[in-house]
């Protein structure tokens, strides 16, 4: 057989294959390989997620306690300058996440004040409406600063405005929503160990605007136009001071009770009367609040109109830039809270009133500080706890 004649019976012969259809087969085939591909990129990612949020949940404190710890998300930065800063921006010192601190259980919107008597931590819980919260209902929540475990809480109804402990109880100062018009009614409230509640209604027109002080057997509650006293005993009404309207006003007890009035002193006698002393400040420094330390020695936070309004406590200059507010203290730290520009800041100093750190916090709102150990700062900010180390 010639060759033509043999390729033409092979071709014959030879079975028909369609190319029909083979592109899509070829893509069909290639898109399953692609999905097993990105299957199996996701299973490895969620392992990591994973693993990144269980070590995020718990972390152990140098003292070996456990402190729980949120994973971040939405995560609150902060700014440390640490030492004697001269002046500070919103954007000084080095961003860094703040740890946002679970609670358990979740105390939903949490807020000042902050109180802190020894290891504990003292602050008001709401229930959340959107980003913001709403009361009734309320509470004043009592956790360990170390761990964050609920020691306590005590359910109330109003909003929380001032919290302290001594003479045998504890305290709070609240106030109802504000009416359609005049003033919300504001109570007195004695806190037993059992968790008992007295709660005792303010005279008509008190418009409280600085924290409670307990001390000389006596609750002093800071208004607005006055200083009102209470007996810590019986907590009831037994005196009232008469001062000139401020914006803001503190009570700190010494050997005496001592209040600010209009950039000024004013001892709080025990007859009822109100008695000038003197302020204890240099040149132009007006008060603009005052605590008392554990020796009973009272700390004046000072701002001075002639130096950039630059403010003071005692003798040591705070940092160009700061606007402050509030003083507080517990054992050998004192803090003092205000503001970097528009951002929340506080100013921690020694027990010599020495400078330590600035903490600035970078987009936050509604927030509030405490020092509450050597390292760390817990502070509450969009309705949230987060601990600072500032070391």
């Amino acid at each position: 057989m010639r060759e033509d004649q043999l390729e033409r019976s092979l071709r014959a012969s030879a079975p028909h294959v369609s190319t029909i259809g083979v592109l899509d087969r070829v893509a069909n085939k290639r898109q399953r390989r692609t999905r097993m591909r990105r299957a199996g990129v996701v299973a490895v990612t969620a392992v990591l997620v994973l693993a990144t949020v269980t070590l995020a949940a718990v972390a152990i404190d140098d003292d070996g306690t456990t402190t729980h710890v949120a994973a971040p998300g939405g995560a609150l930065r902060v700014r440390v300058v640490r030492g004697a800063a001269s002046t500070i921006t919103p954007e000084s010192g080095v961003s860094r996440v703040a740890a946002p601190v679970a609670l358990d259980p979740d105390q939903g919107y949490v807020r000042g004040p902050l109180s802190v008597s020894g290891s504990t931590l003292s602050f008001a819980a709401y229930d959340r409406d959107g980003e913001s919260y709403r009361f009734p209902p309320s509470r004043i929540v009592r956790v360990d600063s170390r761990t964050a475990r609920e020691e306590g809480r005590v359910d109330l109804k109003a909003e929380v405005l001032s919290v302290a402990d001594g003479e045998g109880a504890s305290w709070a100062l609240t106030r109802n929503p504000a009416p359609a018009n005049g003033l919300p009614d504001a109570f007195l409230k004695r806190i037993t160990a059992d968790g008992g509640v007295t709660s005792v209604l303010l005279p008509p027109g008190s418009d409280p605007v600085g924290p409670i002080v307990v001390g000389q057997g006596s609750v002093w509650i800071p208004l607005r136009d006055a200083v009102l006293r209470y007996d810590a005993s019986t907590a009831q009404y037994t005196t009232r001071y008469a001062l000139a309207p401020a914006d803001t006003r503190s009570v700190a007890i010494t050997d005496q009770v001592v209040a600010t009035d209009r950039g000024d002193l004013v001892a709080l006698q025990t007859d009822g009367t109100v008695s000038g002393i003197s302020a204890g400040t240099i040149g132009d420094a007006a008060i603009v609040a005052v605590t008392s330390a554990p020796s009973a020695a009272l700390i004046r936070l000072t701002v001075n109109p002639a130096d950039g309004n630059r403010a003071s406590v005692g003798t040591e200059r705070l940092p160009g830039g700061f606007a402050a507010t509030t003083i507080a203290t517990t054992g050998e730290r004192t803090w003092v809270t205000g503001t970097a520009g528009d951002r929340p800041a506080v100013v921690l100093l020694d027990g010599r009133s020495v400078m330590r750190s600035t903490v600035i916090l970078d987009g936050a709102r509604d927030a509030s500080f405490a020092w509450v150990s050597r390292d760390t700062v817990l502070a509450t900010a969009n309705g949230r706890l987060v601990r600072i180390d500032i070391d």
